[in-house]
């Protein structure tokens, strides 16, 4: 059985306190970036719809904390609005500085260990959906397809939860406005419609029913100008959404996009791009394309790493989600598994070690300080080591950013990579 990883937050204060919600998330996406939505929902007051919900497009850069984010749909009732901003530790570790009251949050992001999108749950044919309403608050994401006026159909739909007296608010995203939402025992229920099929994604670990598993995938390329496969055999009728991100250097030099796909007679009818958010180094036209080619879903997107992550109302099996996340390599270097280490700093100098012999350079505040040879590393079990004591020119008082590479070739080019494996803070 496949492990469910989410990166959910929950966190309450009384008015008219900030609420800050850690997240088990990492902005630092390495190499490729990452694109994540943070589905946010607030309850606050003594009546059922006295809540407000927001999604926001969350890009990812490549280390030193850099991320932007972009929203995407937002929804209240009452007298308060979203509020909600974003910081981050030291570390990169995501925090959401949201509106005073009950707060839930969720990241479903295109970088596999920290969210593997697979918490969906999908409906067929039937009009019972697995969220009940009153639930203290929620926000949902529903993809839905089918026959309506013998025309297939469809959509995607953002559902705000109240947390109690059924209280509920359903609103189009993009797609055909088609099917109607109501609640019937507390539940939220969809008006028939033929050949039916819903993938329920909602921001809390909350939702009952069957564990019926929708299709989803999260890859990678080593550069995003070759075709990426993203669904291997896409239905007749279906509805996706896609995350994608591309990194062009280091730092910051990201780009994010999320895109809503209509595929009708197993055929592409609606590409829409719903949001994105690039850093000005990165082209702002249609960055990423998408085709289907022998059945299979295919995307096209920048030169130089790029992350993908999918979620659709396709039904999948225990065995397809576990061949569907495929972001075990190591973008940079094409190598089958990632170079891990760890380093220490301190006042005086510093030391690390590396799990496979290469060259280590270290950079201090942005500028390179030492390269270290494979011939100066000591070899200790499975591992290498190595070490420096800072001289008199290279210390300062003050805050410095300290980070460590493994330089390694690229298995399919002659390109060496520089993979940013640790960053580190140290007051001299």
């Amino acid at each position: 059985m496949f492990r469910v990883v989410t990166a959910d937050g929950e966190n309450s204060s009384r008015w008219p306190y900030r609420n800050f919600t850690r997240l088990p998330f990492n902005v630092n996406g390495g190499a490729g970036g990452s694109a994540s939505l943070v589905l946010t929902s607030c309850a606050y007051g003594g009546k059922g719809e006295e809540t407000n919900t927001e999604m926001f497009l969350l890009r990812g850069g490549v280390d030193c904390n850099h991320f932007a984010a972009t929203s995407v749909f937002r929804d209240h009732e009452g007298h308060f609005g979203p509020e909600n901003k974003f910081i981050t530790t030291e570390d990169g570790t995501l925090i959401l500085n949201g509106l005073f009251g009950h707060n839930f949050t969720r990241v479903f992001s295109n970088v596999g260990k920290y969210s593997n999108l697979r918490d969906g749950r999908l409906v067929e044919n039937a009009t019972k959906l697995p969220l009940k309403v009153n639930c203290g608050g929620g926000l949902t994401i529903i993809l839905c397809s089918g026959i309506h006026s013998d025309k297939m159909v469809n959509a995607v739909y953002m559902v705000r939860s109240g947390f109690k007296d059924n209280k509920f608010k359903s609103k189009l995203l993009a797609g055909d406005d088609v099917f109607e939402f109501y609640v019937e025992a507390e539940f939220a229920h969809v008006k028939n419609i033929k050949e039916s099929r819903y993938a329920v994604f909602h921001n809390r670990d909350n939702l009952e029913g069957a564990e019926n598993h929708c299709f989803v995938s999260q890859t990678q390329a080593y550069n995003g100008k070759d075709a990426n496969v993203l669904c291997e055999k896409v239905a007749d009728n279906a509805s996706f959404l896609v995350l994608c991100s591309s990194s062009n250097g280091t730092e910051d030099v990201t780009g994010a996009a999320l895109y809503w796909l209509a595929v009708h007679d197993g055929k592409i009818v609606t590409a829409k791009e719903l949001s994105r958010n690039v850093h000005k180094l990165v082209t702002d036209g249609d960055t990423w394309s998408f085709e289907i080619v022998n059945g299979r879903l295919l995307v096209t997107g920048l030169d130089g790493p790029n992350r993908y992550g999918l979620l659709s109302n396709q039904p999948a099996s225990t065995t397809q989600l576990m061949a569907s996340l495929q972001q075990s390599s190591c973008l940079l270097s094409g190598e089958k598994t990632k170079v891990s280490g760890y380093v220490t700093v301190t006042e005086k100098g510093f030391s690390g070690n590396v799990g496979r012999r290469s060259k280590v350079q270290i950079q201090l505040n942005d500028k390179t300080a030492i390269v270290v040879t494979e011939e100066k590393l000591k070899q200790e079990g499975d591992i290498w080591t190595f070490s420096h004591q800072w001289t008199k020119e290279e210390l300062s008082v003050g805050c410095h950013v300290v980070r460590v590479f493994a330089l390694r070739p690229h298995v399919h080019s002659e390109y060496i990579s520089p993979l940013l494996r640790f960053v580190s803070k140290c007051i001299f």
